[in-house]
This record gives C-alpha cells, sequence and structure tokens, in this order.
C-alpha cells in the first residue's frame, strides 16, 4: 500500500513537471533578436535552400527559458564545405556579427551579434553522403541562434 502510495505521488510529481514545462516551452515566445525561425539574423549563403529548421527551447530545466532556432541548409552540387566556411569566415559577408571561434578543420564557426547583447550563432558546415551512407557527398550547413550559448542546443 505504502509502495503504491510513493509510486503514485512519484507519477503526478513527474506528469505535473512535465505539463508545467510543456506549457511553458509552447506558450514562450521567440526571441526578437532571433528574427523568425528560420531565422533572417544571420545571412544565408547565396545559393542555399532551406532543408529543415525548428525553434529551440533550452534552460526549461533548470527554470530558465530561451529560445532559439536551428535551420539546415543544402548548397549547390559545386560548392565545397571550403567555401561555406570561407563565405562564413569573411567578415563582410555577415554584417553586425563578430567571429569569436572558427575551426576550419571541422567546420565550426561561432559569433556574437555586434548590435544584440547575448545575441550568439553557430555556423556548423559539414558532409553527408545522400543516401546514409551511399551515394554522393552533399554538402550541408546548420545554423544555431540564440540569446544563449548556441552549443547548448543538441544537434
Amino acid at each position: 500500500m505504502l509502495l503504491s502510495v510513493g509510486a503514485s505521488l512519484f507519477g503526478l510529481t513527474v506528469l505535473a513537471y512535465g505539463g508545467l514545462a510543456t506549457y511553458a516551452i509552447l506558450t514562450s515566445p521567440l526571441a526578437p533578436a532571433v528574427q523568425g525561425c528560420p531565422s533572417h539574423a544571420v545571412p544565408v549563403r547565396p545559393g542555399s535552400t532551406l532543408h529543415n529548421h525548428a525553434e529551440i527551447t533550452v534552460g526549461s530545466d533548470r527554470g530558465g527559458m530561451t529560445t532559439g532556432c536551428w535551420a539546415t541548409y543544402h548548397v549547390p552540387a559545386s560548392s565545397t564545405p571550403q567555401d561555406v566556411f570561407s563565405f562564413y569566415a569573411e567578415p563582410h559577408n555577415v554584417p553586425g556579427w563578430k567571429l569569436a571561434e572558427s575551426y576550419p578543420n571541422t567546420g565550426y564557426l561561432a559569433f556574437r551579434s555586434t548590435t544584440v547583447p547575448g545575441l550568439r550563432a553557430d555556423v556548423e558546415v559539414t558532409t553527408m553522403k545522400q543516401y546514409f551512407a551511399f551515394g554522393p557527398s552533399v554538402v550541408t550547413y546548420a545554423i544555431s541562434l540564440c540569446m544563449c550559448d548556441p552549443r547548448s542546443m543538441a544537434q
């Protein structure tokens, strides 16, 4: 009997917390500085096409609610990972952003907004096989943007 009551209370606690967290995520507005999802705050490389995007909320397990956006893009077949990386590494291609970190060997670039304090963005360039492990390689990149540390957004 005591075990049953304990399990019920635990289950009720989990349901209540889960319900509150879900409500907070669903009603949390996207930070205006993010400029929508997919975001228009970080320039997209010319010729790129949007592949996927999602609003992301981080920090709900710590009481804070920070929303952002994650989007992936395909580039023309003639593009290389180095082309995409070089585009984002050039300051004139990303006005309003300061390059904070870049690692050409992994295709990772991290930016800080020069106009909105706390707004940060990551660009990650990857090469994937078109059909999981087979077919031609396809160059894609992801832009993560939030009023937080974008590395906290699992991708």
